[in-house]
């Protein structure tokens, strides 16, 4: 789930422009000179407007000409995580290319000095971000140029330029160039007029799996080639395009009962906090508690639903069969709430030096609130000092504690510490702390295989959190676990959603936007199949007709957040191992709906 802290850093990555059909290369528009630049259907520039921030041309202010692009804060709650942006996917740059981003900048009352201009792109293995940094950028200060240059060393799966502001204040941009591989960029080519052929997608009709439903307990017959697919991975992850479609939610229900059922697999991992998912794990082995009220102890609404509660039921009613096992836990880090209570509880009975520790340590939580602002910083800074100890208490008295409950209550409590820690440190984290709670998951999932060499396990988690991208918790275990990871991304070409709208209420009257050529939505619709799996092992370089799976195209990914642009230009064969493509949707039945 995406915190309120990290997820407008996120939009960048998740809402790149979808533009409109093109029969030619687009002009970017880098001096903001062409009149109608607002108009998002003929132009490459995203100025999507959300949280706080308002992205437009000014008429009345320019560098050079008679237009500049600002970019201000206008309102709302505002901390120095908060960032609004406008940006343009420049398409694709090739591993090997320097590249220069300059412009002119003009500020006023801005409370950063990281503003400006920014490039950011992902790879395999890494995830970089390089924005302008400069002391004359605080406060008001006249157009000035500022440059960002680096050299690409992998190749980009992604790549993305724009103009961003942290904290508040206005900034004007103008005059904006990009120099690509020694070739100043005026225009962007790209594939975003593909449509597969008629030959092209018959033969991915021939060699992807017809899924019969999305229902689960309706037998696994359509399934049974996934075996085959999967062979011997230990990590089975599987994304969402949203966290709000019934049928996604469905699928994936209906797919881990098939990994239970048929393929041995004993531990369900969500993207919840750890220990308050793990509350359910009572419940699912011993039928202790009610699931409905320990669901909505997970905290987010994405989760609260009755897809989810359906597959906790069927989880339940495994277990009592016989047939095998299931354990329900989570790998998120983002609370401190439960893990504080666990220790609370040994602490309270065992150990008086521990409890003093967490005493002050609960206090300052609820001083320092969801995330670090302007004038919490040293609170938070004191809060990573006492979970370090907290945690090095645990190491250096291993012995003591076990005495008094033992080894396995140890790791748990030991665990606990570390969460606590990872969501402290998190509060810290402004520019890349995605990439933080990220690599936080990919170690608490590390953690449990550990604790059950044994087990094989299932994530449920966002697409963009399973991608097999550098600073992707995806990224960081297929690094560690190669082919024992496979991941399944989730794909759909139309319908509704459930979703916080642009007046950031809960709704589940979210409609998709039309896809276009250019993505793959759109030319997975035209193979009529309502539903399909694909494995991206079966796209062959001597077979022309599959060669267009791995092109850089459009699709669809959307968080907790309903977008005006809800596109991601990438290429999909280079994040995921395999698809599942539906196509069409409703919205998640949610609890958490006003009714």
């Amino acid at each position: 789930m995406y915190q309120r802290r990290f997820l407008i850093f996120y939009c960048i990555i998740l809402f790149v422009l979808n533009s409109c059909n093109r029969e030619k290369s687009s002009n970017v528009n880098f001096n903001f000179e062409i009149e109608n630049f607002d108009n998002k259907e003929n132009l490459d520039w995203n100025l999507d407007n959300f949280n706080s921030y308002y992205a437009t041309t000014d008429p009345n202010i320019a560098y050079e000409g008679v237009r500049s692009l600002r970019l201000e804060y206008v309102y709302g709650y505002n901390n120095e995580s908060d960032m609004g942006v406008a940006f343009l996917d420049v398409g694709e740059v090739k591993k090997n290319q320097n590249v220069k981003f300059s412009g002119y900048i003009k500020t006023v009352n801005t409370t950063s000095d990281s503003l400006g201009l920014f490039i950011h792109y992902r790879t395999r293995s890494k995830n970089v971000f390089k924005v302008v940094k400069s002391d004359s950028l605080v406060g008001n200060h006249d157009w000035e140029k500022y440059q960002l240059e680096i050299n690409i060393t992998e190749e980009p799966l992604n790549f993305i330029v724009g103009v961003c502001l942290f904290g508040k204040g206005k900034i004007w941009v103008d005059n904006l160039e990009l120099n690509i591989g020694g070739e100043k960029k005026m225009a962007i080519h790209d594939n975003k007029t593909f449509v597969a052929s008629r030959k092209e997608r018959k033969w991915l009709k021939r060699n992807c799996i017809a899924i019969k439903t999305c229902e689960a307990e309706n037998g696994f017959e359509d399934l049974v080639p996934l075996k085959v697919m999967i062979g011997d991975a230990r990590i089975i992850a599987l994304g969402e395009n949203t966290h709000g479609s019934s049928e996604v939610f469905k699928m994936k229900h209906r797919l881990v009962e098939y990994l239970c059922s048929e393929l041995g697999f004993t531990i369900f991992a969500i993207e919840a906090n750890m220990p308050e998912a793990y509350e359910l794990n009572n419940y699912i082995l011993h039928g202790e508690g009610d699931s409905k009220e320990l669901l909505k102890g997970m905290y987010f609404w994405t989760w609260k639903t009755q897809e989810v509660l359906d597959m906790i039921e069927w989880m339940r009613k495994f277990n009592k069969t016989g047939k095998g096992v299931v354990q329900f836990t989570g790998f998120d880090m983002q609370f401190h709430n439960v893990a504080l209570e666990n220790i609370r509880k040994y602490a309270s009975d065992n150990d008086q030096i521990l409890n003093v520790k967490l005493d002050s340590l609960s206090t300052l939580f609820e001083r320092i609130g969801p995330m670090k602002n302007n004038n919490n910083k040293q609170l938070v800074e004191l809060s990573i000092k006492k979970c370090k100890d907290i945690l090095s208490y645990f190491v250096n008295n291993k012995d003591m504690i076990t005495n008094y409950t033992n080894k396995e209550e140890y790791d748990w409590l030991k665990k606990n510490a570390d969460i606590l820690l990872q969501c402290s440190i998190q509060k810290e984290k402004v520019f890349i702390d995605y990439i933080y709670r990220d690599s936080c998951m990919a170690e608490n999932v590390k953690w449990i295989l550990n604790k059950n060499p044994q087990s094989k396990i299932i994530l449920w988690a966002h697409n963009g959190h399973i991608e097999e991208t550098g600073g992707r918790m995806g990224g960081f275990l297929k690094k560690e676990f190669g082919d024992d990871y496979y991941n399944i991304g989730f794909l759909s070409n139309s319908g509704t959603y459930t979703a916080c709208n642009q007046q950031k209420e809960l709704s589940n009257k979210n409609q998709m936007n039309v896809t276009n050529p250019g993505s793959f939505e759109y030319s997975f619709h035209k193979t009529g199949l309502p539903c399909f799996y694909f494995d991206f092992k079966l796209v062959n370089k001597n077979i022309e007709e599959s060669k267009w799976l791995t092109k850089t195209m459009d699709y669809r990914n959307i968080g907790a957040m309903a977008m005006t642009n809800e596109f991601e230009y990438v290429k999909l064969s280079k994040l995921y191992d395999a698809i599942i493509y539906i196509d069409s949707t409703t919205a998640s039945e949610c609890f958490a709906l006003k009714r």
